[in-house]
């Protein structure tokens, strides 16, 4: 059975933008956005400066794909982690763990928490961040609220302070000279910080320990 030449051509756009977007990553991520050219991107990925313009409208609203693309995987990374969680309260802190565990990748660090912010101003950035990552956030903590786990605190005030905390900790991870240190030194304060909100229940009692 023959293939339709409409479906070809759809398949071929899909491809074409997914090789657009992985160039622009690789190099974002290591050149930076400033020093970045669409020339650079279309050699890259081996196709014309047309075919960039056909897609998206410039160099900005490319990157801006490509950092919304990556965001997205690590909330992804995020919400597996959640959900391998033993109980409501490990997946809390498997939250904060795997977004500084993804922070860790210089790819991300460099396009979500350096480029992003410059690129795209620090109020769409923030409302990228509130929009994707801030609902997983505020959606565990109001489970550890309703069952109990946690004593009450504003729900949103706590999910903005954990949410800075995360960011804060994942730019010190980026200048750090020692990554995996810093790392495991941020897990540890943070499971001490969020422990003292915990009620003091024989199941939880010793999570600290």
């Amino acid at each position: 059975m023959a293939v339709k030449t409409g479906n070809l051509k759809i398949e071929s756009g899909r491809e074409t933008a997914a090789k657009l977007i992985e160039a622009a990553k690789e190099i974002f991520s290591t050149k930076g956005y400033e020093a970045t050219t669409t020339e650079e991107i279309v050699k890259y990925a081996g196709v014309t400066r047309g075919a960039l313009y056909h897609h998206y409208k410039g160099k900005q609203d490319l990157f801006e794909v490509v950092f919304f693309k990556a965001y997205k995987d690590v909330v992804e990374r995020i919400k597996s982690s959640r959900d391998a969680a033993k109980d409501p309260w490990e997946a809390l802190l498997a939250i904060f763990y795997e977004f500084l565990n993804a922070s860790v990748d210089p790819a991300i660090q460099k396009i979500l928490m350096v480029e992003g912010p410059a690129v795209m101003g620090w109020k769409k950035w923030h409302e990228v961040d509130v929009r994707l990552g801030m609902k997983v956030l505020i959606d565990q903590i109001s489970m550890l609220v309703d069952n109990g786990t946690i004593r009450y605190v504003p729900i949103d005030a706590l999910a903005y302070i954990i949410s800075g905390a995360a960011n804060e900790c994942a730019l010190w991870i980026l200048q750090s000279d020692n990554p995996k240190r810093s790392l495991a030194e941020a897990k540890a304060v943070t499971e001490e910080l969020l422990g003292s909100l915990l009620k003091n229940t024989p199941e939880y009692k010793n999570v600290l320990k």
